[in-house]
């Protein structure tokens, strides 16, 4: 499948990458909205995965642009990705023309069901194959050979209920050729072939999803890491991790900032940010400190901001010799 992600956070798109490029998906990656509306404009996709909160355009108002251009992406399944799954977020969500949402932290599991459900599209062919066929059966004047229509090499799971993917009135779902594109990205060639190189850290997760349970509940989400250890392998997610922990003290020195200044904005920005990141890998006390940080901002209450904000360092330092010290014990379980 053609996949165009738009997901502002770096670490998040390469979570993404990592957890998409087994399915050997053509990805397509921008960090706005404005980008993700251009980038629909001129390319056919047979699903968006959209955040909501980006920059100069939001996921929802991108959604709306989308669906009103007169270009090839009309109908195309628009997938929210967001940590607000309220009843009244997702109705909103479903409201501006989106087809479902992906919570944050994003669940392989879902993901891969939802996308297992576009790509069988109840027996109708996916927007982007249909319509590269179309042009070079016009270009050639050739009626399609058997080659032209490939055959799913991932069966879907389970249908995801209630959804509607009506994009098409044609038969026959399947990915294009997966052999033929490079992932690209707004700003450079992802070469995500460094995920799969040789760590000094990669064996230590390579362990079965039974190893016991001896994180500390209150710091972390084990689920949530054993699920990515699986989906990505151990070398990629300890890679990912290395790239999470830089981002991780990058935001928090931005909040710091943000509060002496008193950027209110940039406080429900970069708090909004680090809770999504933190949870997508199962950082759940960094996770929701950064939550109570990103909504004390949102509703200008910030009385007990700055203490939220000064607990951060000594929350993820904490967390992050925990999971040093559990990929050490993972390790000699095997």
């Amino acid at each position: 499948m053609r996949i165009l992600i738009a997901e502002d956070n770096e670490i998040n798109q390469k979570v993404l990458t990592g957890l998409l490029k087994k399915g050997n998906h053509i990805l397509d990656i921008v960090n706005d909205g404005e980008k993700a509306v251009q980038k629909a404009k001129n390319n056919p996709y047979d699903v968006i995965l959209m955040d909501i909160e980006m920059p100069l355009l939001k996921g929802p108002d991108a959604t709306i642009q989308i669906r009103q251009n007169i270009g090839p992406n009309p109908n195309t399944p628009i997938i929210a990705m967001t940590g607000n799954v309220s009843e009244q977020d997702i109705a909103s969500y479903i409201e501006v023309g989106m087809n479902d949402h992906v919570g944050k932290p994003i669940s392989p599991e879902r993901l891969n069901t939802i996308l297992s459900s576009i790509a069988s599209g109840e027996g109708r062919k996916s927007n982007a194959i249909q319509q590269e066929q179309e042009a070079m059966e016009e270009e050639q004047e050739l009626p399609p050979t058997d080659e032209s229509e490939v055959q799913s090499e991932t069966p879907p799971n389970s249908a995801a209920e209630g959804l509607d993917f009506s994009y098409s009135d044609k038969p026959i779902p399947t990915p294009l050729d997966r052999d033929s594109a490079p992932i690209e990205t707004d700003e450079t060639q992802e070469n995500t072939s460094d995920l799969d190189s040789e760590s000094e850290l990669g064996p230590e997760l390579n362990t079965p999803s039974s190893a016991p349970i001896i994180l500390d509940a209150e710091y972390f989400d084990e689920t949530m890491l054993i699920s990515l250890k699986d989906s990505l392998g151990g070398k990629q997610l300890l890679e990912l991790l290395e790239g999470f922990y830089e981002k991780t003290e990058e935001i928090i020195q931005a909040l710091k900032a943000a509060n002496e200044n008193e950027k209110i904005e940039e406080l429900h920005a970069r708090g909004h940010e680090l809770k999504g990141m933190a949870g997508n890998f199962g950082f759940k006390k960094l996770s929701r400190t950064a939550e109570r940080i990103e909504k004390q901002a949102k509703d200008k209450k910030t009385t007990n901001i700055a203490s939220d904000i000064n607990a951060l360092p000594e929350i993820y330092t904490e967390s992050k010799d925990l999971i040093q010290e559990w990929a050490l014990r993972v390790k000699k379980d095997k």
